[in-house]
């Protein structure tokens, strides 16, 4: 019986020690990862230290810039989606573009703020191995970014079209809201940052940076101010490339799409005030259906205009000049692709001024989507049904 228990304990103490040895070797306190992918993935533990193992990676950050602390080096795999910061001891020397190895000895690997980065390297076991590479940013979707920054880490990203909140900041320096229009996340730049002061944007066609995670949100990291493609904040329409003498309506082509002048002609008389070479005299008739006097686009503008400026002026002759009645134009704005128009505002026209003026509005709010306008000439016509002859130029769109 004796034989048995003992027997038995035996057994239960041999499961126990095994069952301690693979516990032991999942725990891993040396390991070595052969790439970035794998030291992503590397469980993070109190007493870990990688053991003698290299890895090369392209570095991404731009020390030089500043929008990255001063001893920190971001390496990201040349093929893979991974990515990870170095903390080193010493200071950072190096480019972007620039292929590093690595040696991990003695390295750790922590997580700070939600981001896994590797502490306790000298600059002296990262090389540059003499090879340059044009890594080319991942174009991605903030949602989709959200997810996945945890498993990639703080790899250089490309968005497009998005906006940003400056909530009052008259610079980049500091954290403001970026949107692709579905969902947020923080772009950051840092006091000490080269580009830090300089005018911020609130539309950017392009941003490249470093998706970085802090505090448990996504930060976006530009590292120069080229990083950052500003959006077409205005678009200026100067009438300049085609023309035409015939009052009846037809349509002309000019550098921002198709134009349609009924009641007009391209002007380029030295009586006519214009900026360049000609303007549109636009006049229109009270009966003639071919003479309506309307400027209008004949396509929509893509974004949302927020304002329009229109160069006006009087054509200085007699009849026009000494008109009693004012001259009066009207502004409308179309979003169901010219099918219906509505009221932007009326400006008069100064029939003392020999220079072109500017008549500038806002647009509402409450537009959304795409837009086209047209500029009609709603003066009290002569007796011979004609109206006021004036001079339209330079029409610019802000968005």
């Amino acid at each position: 019986m004796k034989q048995k228990l003992f027997f038995l304990l035996s057994l239960v103490n041999l499961a126990f020690l095994a069952s301690c040895s693979t516990s032991d070797e999942n725990k891993e306190t040396n390991p070595q990862p052969k790439t970035i992918e794998h030291l992503r993935k590397v469980v993070l533990s109190s007493d870990l230290k990688f053991g003698p193992t290299l890895i090369t990676g392209v570095v991404v950050n731009d020390p030089a810039q500043g929008n990255t602390e001063h001893n920190y080096l971001v390496v990201q795999d040349k093929k893979a989606k991974a990515a990870v910061v170095l903390e080193l001891t010493n200071a950072v020397r190096y480019k972007v573009g620039e292929v590093v190895e690595i040696n991990l000895d003695g390295a750790t690997l922590q997580e700070v703020e939600g981001e896994k980065i590797v502490k306790n390297i000298s600059g002296v076991h990262v090389k540059t191995t003499g090879e340059k590479v044009v890594l080319s940013p991942l174009t991605v979707d903030l949602s989709t970014l959200k997810k996945e920054v945890q498993y990639w880490g703080p790899i250089l990203v490309m968005l497009d079209d998005v906006r940003v909140d400056p909530k009052g900041s008259a610079t980049w320096f500091g954290s403001h809201e970026i949107s692709d229009g579905i969902t947020t996340a923080k772009l950051v730049v840092r006091k000490e940052a080269q580009f830090a002061d300089q005018a911020i944007a609130n539309k950017l066609a392009t941003v490249v940076a470093l998706a970085r995670v802090g505090q448990g949100e996504l930060r976006l990291m530009p590292r120069s101010l080229e990083d950052m493609a500003l959006k077409i904040s205005e678009l200026k329409e100067d009438f300049e490339q085609s023309s035409s003498s015939s009052y009846d309506v037809k349509s002309l082509v000019f550098r921002t799409g198709e134009w349609i002048i009924d009641g007009g002609i391209t002007a380029t008389t030295e009586a006519d005030l214009k900026n360049g070479a000609q303007s549109i005299r636009l006049q229109g008739h009270e009966t003639n259906e071919l003479r309506k006097g309307i400027l209008s686009m004949n396509f929509d503008l893509e974004e949302e205009v927020q304002t329009i400026k229109i160069h006006h002026g009087i054509y200085p002759a007699k009849a026009e000049v000494n008109n009693e009645n004012p001259t009066v134009l009207r502004v409308e704005v179309s979003v169901d692709q010219g099918a219906n128009y509505q009221s932007v505002g009326e400006f008069e026209v100064d029939t003392k001024a020999d220079v072109l003026k500017v008549a500038e509005f806002k647009i509402d709010a409450n537009q959304k989507g795409k837009m086209r306008f047209r500029i009609v000439n709603i003066s009290q016509p002569f007796e011979n049904g004609n109206r006021p002859r004036v001079n339209i130029d330079d029409i610019i769109f802000g968005f």
